[in-house]
């Protein structure tokens, strides 16, 4: 049954997120009603209205990636939900039922008492799954913003098509990964240090690769 009289906003941005940090790419029209159980149509339908928040970026027939804007909420979606999944596996002992139970009170949990679930629970880094839990202290920007000689890992790209994610893994420029930029060439590429070694990056693949600066 399509669920997308019940599939809120919050509900999008987060399953993008998620999308997009495990491919590495722009999350596809299918991918997203598939996860979220909705039709390709309905999908669209948003996608069009979270560009035109700035939320996402997103052309037909194309995929959909979210903004630094956009990444900013989706993080305290996906935050709220990793906590509570911690709270319900870690305290609770929900063991087969953490997920659905997140889900039920995520958008009603306020950002205070997110904050304050932080603190109870020690501050964890990882959820149940072993997925990193966003820090809200921590800003995502673009590759092309990160000062240089400043140390960052990867959150996510936005490539588009398969053949520039090829490269982008081949280099090692996948989530977690840290990253650093090492000079700027004027009106030229990028030099990044990532896994030992130095690459030079043009700044069209660097406007795609999002990155958290490390605390």
């Amino acid at each position: 049954m399509e669920k997308s009289s019940s599939t809120s906003k919050e509900d999008y941005l987060s399953e993008i997120y998620k999308l997009q940090s495990i491919n590495n790419r722009a999350a596809k029209i299918t991918e997203i009603a598939n996860s979220l159980d909705i039709s390709k149509p309905s999908v669209s339908e948003m996608a069009n209205k979270l560009s035109e928040e700035g939320l996402v970026e997103f052309e037909k027939y194309g995929g959909v990636t979210l903004t630094e804007k956009g990444i900013v909420e989706a993080r305290k979606v996906v935050r709220k939900h990793q906590l509570l999944e911690v709270f319900f596996n870690d305290i609770l002992k929900l063991k087969d039922k953490f997920h659905h139970e997140a889900h039920n009170v995520e958008h009603s949990l306020s950002d205070d008492a997110a904050d304050r679930l932080d603190e109870v629970l020690k501050k964890p880094k990882f959820c149940p799954d072993g997925n990193p839990i966003p820090s809200l202290d921590v800003k995502v920007i673009g590759l092309l913003d990160l000062p240089l000689n400043t140390n960052a890992k990867v959150v996510f790209t936005s490539v588009q098509d398969q053949k520039s994610l090829d490269w982008i893994n081949s280099l090692g420029i996948i989530p977690q990964a840290k990253i650093k930029a090492v000079r700027k060439i004027s009106n030229g590429p990028i030099i990044i240090s990532v896994k030992g070694s130095e690459i030079a990056l043009g700044k069209e693949i660097c406007n795609q690769v999002f990155v958290e600066k490390e605390e």
